[in-house]
């Protein structure tokens, strides 16, 4: 465990994105990868101890304010984690008890796909919508036809993309001999 005591109205989000890297990217399944609890914990120890104290009846008010700016340093953390190629995300996966958890990790490639799909679905799937309702221009039932069709678009250039790989892969193969 590598407690540190950062305050979350001074702590830098690059300070933060190192130590993640250094002492905590790890696989998801790894103990040493943090769920969002520990982070906090593990991190802002003064703010969880204030949280603790309210519950146990004394009145401290910034705790309330704390916790949040928490959660949105994390994500900016992660965010400059993203924009600078450092191995480190939030991922919902399941524990040993088979339930639900968001762990921050270095994500396995599963992982990875996963997340590129999710992402590219909502983009996707927002773009479809907006355009298919955007002043009413299509009705319920041809939603289903439009949907079919997006789909044998997508498939058809998905092989393409496979086969352009593949040419190229062959490309390759031959003039290594």
């Amino acid at each position: 465990m590598t407690v540190q005591d950062w305050k979350v109205e001074e702590v830098d989000k690059k300070i933060v994105a190192e130590h993640l890297k250094d002492f905590h990217c790890y696989e998801f399944n790894d103990r040493r990868a943090l769920n969002v609890e520990d982070f906090m914990q593990e991190h802002f120890p003064n703010t969880v101890r204030d949280i603790e104290d309210k519950k146990n009846g004394l009145e401290i008010e910034p705790t309330r304010a704390r916790v949040p700016k928490i959660r949105k340093l994390l994500r900016e953390v992660l965010r400059y984690c993203q924009d600078n190629s450092i191995p480190i995300v939030k991922v919902l996966d399941f524990n040993e008890d088979n339930k639900p958890e968001w762990r921050i990790c270095k994500p396995n490639q599963e992982q990875l796909n996963y997340l590129k799909f999710n992402r590219w679905y909502n983009s996707a799937e927002g773009f479809v919508n907006k355009a298919l309702m955007q002043g009413n221009l299509i009705g319920n039932l041809e939603i289903d036809e439009v949907i079919k069709e997006l789909k044998e678009t997508i498939k058809e250039k998905q092989l393409v993309r496979i086969k352009r790989a593949n040419k190229k892969l062959k490309k390759e193969v031959e003039n290594e001999r």
